[in-house]
């Protein structure tokens, strides 16, 4: 799948700054991250502000697809409020499970990037692989394009299921991750 099978347009931001953010902490499990781990006031405002230097670009956006992660769905409410766009809620949009590691320092994302550098497939301390991160987010992309043609779409997300999809999005060995440089939060790339 590349830029020139799509029948539609896609955007991805990344959500603003949460409180795990401002706590170091990794945030991953459905179970605590989807009602706790908002957006700070700091990440409120970098949403605003990403939009609003964004909106030229965005053009109009047929619907916000977000994760239903607190932090997420309060960056999506953010950008349909000023993008006058209606949300839909997407589980395959959710964090990369991050195992043993939920809840501990963001620290011990690296140790998890550099197995992933070695083993796009594993799931050393319970994680969830690259390879079904991929899997999960490239296939949803497929089904919302395949559904509609000519629409623009903002998908909200998170760090790592970002850059998994922009990376299998280009066809790059999924091993290599992160080798494209990351993304800030509130930060918005266009797929295609």
């Amino acid at each position: 799948m590349n830029t020139h099978t799509l029948q539609n347009r896609f955007y991805v931001l990344r959500h603003g700054q949460s409180t795990a953010n401002e706590q170091s902490l990794i945030a991953s499990s459905p179970a605590v991250a989807i009602n706790d781990y908002g957006l700070t006031a700091a990440g409120r405002e970098q949403v605003r502000r990403s939009i609003a230097s964004n909106r030229d670009n965005l053009g109009t956006i047929t619907r916000v697809v977000t994760s239903d992660f607190c932090r997420t769905r309060q960056t999506a409410e953010i950008a349909s409020d000023l993008l006058n766009a209606p949300i839909q809620s997407a589980r395959e949009l959710r964090e990369r499970f991050f195992g043993s590691w939920d809840e501990q320092s963001n620290a011990n994302y690296q140790t998890v990037w550099d197995a992933d550098a070695q083993d796009a497939s594993h799931q050393l301390w319970g994680v969830e692989s690259v390879q079904s991160v991929s899997k999960r987010m490239l296939g949803f992309l497929r089904e919302i394009d395949l559904a509609s043609e000519g629409k623009t779409y903002l998908f909200v997300s998170h760090g790592d299921p970002l850059q998994i999809l922009i990376t299998a999005f280009a066809g790059k060995d999924l091993r290599h991750h992160q080798q494209i440089r990351s993304l800030e939060t509130a930060e918005i790339r266009s797929l295609a």
